[in-house]
């Protein structure tokens, strides 16, 4: 009995093992069209004076930049992210010239809601992976929101060729707000949060803080938030690690820190009354419980997975 037990244990086994070969390997990717142009729409939004429009676009952007772009519009990634089939695109149309590496992708998968920027070697120092995430958060995706894809990728094109020109972006979006209140304020009273965290002896909350403040200071930057309130969660990021060390370290700060936690504490009369009310709720408790195109050919050029990307 013991003998056929560990056999369909084995079988068992042996059959989850093939359906997860089974699986993976007729595994579907969706596929990278094999005679691009430089307007590709495979999803039939556009219509036929949309994409002689935009192609007319990319080319003028072409020849004047010495460049090449291509788009993609595509109904899904299916399993991939966007990330992923971009850059299976990208290594099999290689846009841009050999050598040169100028070659620019931009990829949207329309009923996915995600679109991407890739971007040759050679264009990283001109067109950064921050200003491509600009391009699509201020120009693209508001239009792209609005069900417009025409006027999401000419947008685009347009402050790409704007980049590739060595022009500034013009910031799309609406004005970038003051702030109500002074720096210095919010950093008074990020201040005074984390003397609280530490005063409560959450040692294991502020390292996570800590570490999610350090990782973020370098992240907003690259993503472009450059904003009035970007550049104050920027520098609050910054500050936090400093902060920390002061609060846990300094005289000054394991003295307030001290004083806080003082504060918190409870009196001798509350302490005796908490313990009576826990013994008699304890004990309460212990007797209840016993009750209850055009056509594109690409020039070789290559990419190193540089580019943004965005979703709507």
């Amino acid at each position: 009995m013991l003998m056929l037990i560990r056999r369909v244990n084995y079988m068992k086994n042996f059959i989850l093992l093939l359906v997860l070969v089974c699986s993976s390997a007729f595994a579907v990717q969706v596929p990278v069209p094999e005679l691009p142009k430089y307007m590709n729409d495979l999803t039939g939004t556009l219509t036929r004076g949309e994409v002689s429009t935009l192609t007319s676009q990319i080319k003028a952007l072409t020849q004047k930049e010495q460049t090449q772009l291509v788009v993609l519009v595509v109904e899904t990634t299916g399993e991939e992210t966007i990330e992923q089939y971009a850059t299976r695109v990208f290594e099999s149309w290689q846009p841009g010239h050999k050598g040169r590496d100028d070659g620019i992708l931009l990829v949207v998968a329309w009923q996915d809601h995600t679109v991407h920027i890739e971007i040759g070697y050679g264009l990283e120092g001109i067109l950064t992976d921050a200003q491509s995430g600009q391009i699509i958060r201020n120009s693209i995706i508001p239009a792209f929101k609005k069900g417009d894809l025409t006027g999401g990728l000419q947008q685009g094109i347009s402050d790409i060729e704007t980049r590739l020109s060595g022009n500034d972006l013009v910031n799309n979006t609406s004005p970038d707000h003051p702030l109500p209140f002074s720096g210095w304020w919010a950093l008074i009273v990020w201040a005074i949060v984390l003397t609280f965290i530490s005063a409560r002896g959450y040692v294991k909350t502020l390292g996570v803080i800590c570490f999610a403040a350090i990782v973020l200071a370098f992240v907003l930057p690259i993503a472009g938030y450059s904003g009035s309130w970007g550049v104050l969660a920027t520098l609050l990021c910054f500050a936090t690690p400093f902060l920390t060390v002061a609060i846990a370290f300094t005289p000054f700060g394991r003295k307030v820190r001290d004083s806080m936690r003082s504060a918190n504490r409870p009196s001798r009369y509350e302490r005796s009354n908490s313990a009576s009310w826990h013994s008699s709720s304890s004990s309460s408790s212990s007797s209840s419980s016993s009750f209850d195109n055009d056509n594109f050919s690409g020039g070789g050029g290559s990419s190193g997975g540089g580019g943004a990307s965005g979703r709507w």
